[in-house]
């Protein structure tokens, strides 16, 4: 029993931040694992929900960067074209470029988000009760 509910400690900790992350917020997402869960099931699915918090958090930062350099540069080219409409022609060409790659990245993180709601969904849906009687049962083994 007390096993039991360790366990479904983890599980509430896991949703509780996969439905944090699927609101958007990335950061300082840990979840703490009883010791003895450190090498199963439970702390392999910690440890991975926090890794993918951590690589989204990396995602969407590199596309804030980009995006502040892609300002950087459109105003040094739109600087440098000023009176070159050919040169303009290149920016206008360019620009459409970025913002191709720009809805393509935006269009990644959407996927990305639906796919931690899909997790959350995934683990809310889960029923447990087997799994916990057979371990209040001692008729299941894990390690």
């Amino acid at each position: 029993l007390v096993s039991s509910k360790k366990i479904l400690r983890v599980i509430m900790a896991s949703i509780q931040c996969v439905s944090q992350m699927a609101s958007g917020d990335l950061k300082n997402i840990h979840i703490n694992v009883p010791r003895e869960n450190m090498r199963d099931e439970l702390g392999l699915l910690a440890r991975n929900i926090e890794r993918l918090s951590t690589t989204f958090d990396d995602i969407v930062t590199d596309i804030r960067e980009n995006v502040e350099e892609l300002n950087r540069g459109s105003e040094i080219l739109n600087t440098v074209s000023g009176g070159v409409s050919g040169a303009s022609n290149d920016v206008s060409i360019a620009m459409v470029e970025v913002a191709g790659a720009a809805t393509s990245q935006a269009e990644d993180i959407e996927e990305a988000v639906s796919n931690v709601n899909t997790l959350d969904t995934s683990i809310e849906n889960i029923d447990f009760s087997d799994i916990f009687e057979d371990i209040v049962k001692g008729s299941a083994s894990y390690e």
